[in-house]
């Protein structure tokens, strides 16, 4: 309703301390377990396991009119949950920390946007007590402050949608073929296991369809906003940065939920317990999800 002129892009970074680690991490013995959730709960493994593979940089690419700022887009990798399961409806910890960064900054409007975090949680640092949800909160918060002290103005000069597409096969192990799955679309089957049954069907559906995922991007020259697919793995995104490593990318994740988890093919190796339910694309989706990403960033030549 009130259009404003964007003559300026805003780059800025900061770590995050002591939200994020990876699900993944190492038992006594050796052997990798990826179950590291949102909470640690009783798991005293979970929080003093290193925080394993995560992106530790909140990046916030801001627009600015001037001098300015319009709007600062926010993002982080790691799932947004604190508590949980209470049947409230909360923004959790993230919501906070963007609802106080609005109230400091009432002319720009700021949004968050989790990571490509698939595998990323508080759990390290979450024992589920419901007091962390504002310590987190008070954390993320001052990354978002530190990146935005440490933005850099240039002005717009550049602007450019790139998009390609990927195609990543279904399931075909046991519980997730056609006729498995409909079994379970049946009177006197849990809720639960009914919901999972239609994503994984819907999901076959538009695989014998054709229908591929978009993956797409808007460059600004010096920096990218790319959107990556369903809860990808963290892997992904730090796969894209270094294949830019001169320019500020910037990734959104969750973009089409139909995959479910997009895990890595080290994931599958060692049995990522994650993968029993919520993933409904095959092994070998690893390659092709690499190969989109890097068609996306690359500028079409001249």
């Amino acid at each position: 309703r009130e259009p404003r002129p964007i003559t300026h892009l805003g780059l800025g970074q900061a770590k995050a301390e002591k939200i994020a680690s990876n699900r993944r991490y190492l038992l006594p013995d050796g052997s990798p377990t990826h179950g590291r959730g949102s909470s640690s709960g009783a798991n005293v493994l979970a929080r003093e396991a290193p925080e394993g593979t995560i992106d530790p940089w909140l990046k916030t690419l801001s627009f600015w009119d001037g001098d300015h700022p319009v709007v600062a887009l926010s993002s982080y990798a790691t799932h947004p949950m604190s508590y949980y399961r209470t049947g409230e409806v909360s923004a959790d910890f993230p919501g906070i920390a963007r609802a106080r960064r609005q109230q400091e900054t009432p002319g720009c409007l700021q949004i968050y946007v989790s990571g490509a975090s698939g595998n990323v949680t508080a759990g390290k640092y979450n024992d589920g007590a419901r007091a962390n949800r504002a310590a987190l909160a008070d954390r993320l918060h001052a990354a978002m402050v530190a990146a935005w002290h440490a933005t850099r103005r240039q002005p717009l000069a550049t602007l450019a949608f790139r998009s390609t597409t990927v195609r990543l096969a279904p399931r075909e192990d046991a519980g997730f073929t056609e006729s498995d799955l409909q079994k379970k679309l049946v009177p006197g089957v849990a809720i639960r296991e009914q919901n999972l049954a239609a994503l994984g069907l819907s999901w076959r559906q538009r695989s014998a369809a054709g229908q591929p995922i978009d993956v797409p991007l808007i460059d600004f020259g010096s920096a990218q906003l790319l959107q990556l697919p369903g809860e990808i793995y963290v892997e992904y995104q730090l796969a894209a940065q270094r294949m830019s490593p001169d320019s500020f990318v910037f990734v959104a994740g969750y973009g089409e939920s139909a995959t479910g988890y997009l895990p890595t093919e080290q994931a599958w190796a060692e049995r990522d317990r994650n993968l029993a339910d919520w993933c409904w694309v095959a092994p070998g989706s690893e390659q092709p999800m690499l190969d989109a990403i890097r068609r996306v960033l690359q500028p079409p030549t001249q």
